[in-house]
């Protein structure tokens, strides 16, 4: 039996969990009536939401390669790296939403102003690694260090965002029963975007951990009123072709060092 991970498998493994749960899901809200708070659907949303983790747990824990596994842990479990990529993990996803907000709405009007929730930010951050952070274990941990050196950087981060956008998809389905307010091609860009800025840290500082904190930052920022827009304007996508830009300019620079990465 061929153990050895790779991004077809990966890839496989993660829908395959994915659209399992989904389907039923959606079979269970659109056709039986299940109510989004059920036991069934939080079952089926954990699984689904954790199919990356999942599948790359699965992948490693089968491997061969003890050399793989050894480099594995010691990447998930990497925190000692210098204060600035701490700071560009938790602050840089705040100074993103910021901007595509002050693009997409001329201000910071749903922001909260409310010290309560600031100084809960941290409760947030925890939570959020939990409710989307443990994502990039798969997605960064796996996905980008078995595709680095088969593809450009560049390539690289827009393949992995639009998998990543696509992943989402059925997510929204299930949460949502229907998709009419869900603006599917902005949210490809962000994810995009967001891929660029996730690799460059990984890249940067080989810590699987950190991009599990950067996702959650993102995740918790959104908890202050700096969630994805819901709307479409001329604003949301300058924003975001231009920090997609800015992350693949940053990545770029990366190309002659990835493979030491």
């Amino acid at each position: 039996m061929d153990r050895a991970i790779t991004p077809k498998k990966f890839l496989v493994l993660t829908f395959a969990i994915m659209v399992g749960a989904s389907a039923t899901g959606i079979f269970l809200r659109q056709v039986m009536g299940v109510p989004l708070g059920h036991v069934a659907i939080g079952i089926l949303k954990f699984l689904g939401g954790g199919s990356p983790t999942i599948a790359a747990f699965v992948l490693v824990g089968i491997s061969d390669s003890e050399i793989l596994k050894k480099d594995f842990y010691r990447r998930l479990l990497l925190l000692r790296v210098p204060l600035k990529w701490w700071v560009y993990a938790i602050l840089g996803p705040l100074a993103i939403l910021v901007y595509i907000h002050l693009w997409t709405y001329g201000n910071l009007g749903n922001m909260s102003t409310q010290v309560s929730d600031w100084m809960r930010f941290p409760i947030f951050l925890v939570m959020s690694v939990f409710a989307g952070g443990l994502e990039e274990i798969g997605w960064r941990g796996v996905l980008l260090d078995h595709l680095k050196n088969r593809m450009s950087l560049k390539n690289l981060v827009i393949f992995t965002g639009v998998v990543w956008a696509l992943w989402h998809y059925p997510m929204f389905f299930i949460q949502e029963g229907n998709s009419g307010n869900f603006n599917g091609f902005a949210y490809m860009l962000s994810t995009v975007m967001f891929s660029g800025f996730l690799t460059y840290l990984v890249l940067k500082t080989q810590s699987i951990a950190l991009a599990v904190l950067m996702h959650a930052s993102i995740n918790a920022w959104s908890r202050l009123g700096l969630g994805f827009p819901a709307v479409q304007n001329t604003g949301i996508y300058l924003s975001l072709v231009s920090l997609g830009i800015f992350a693949l300019i940053l990545v770029q620079g990366m190309e002659k060092t990835k493979t030491g990465a």
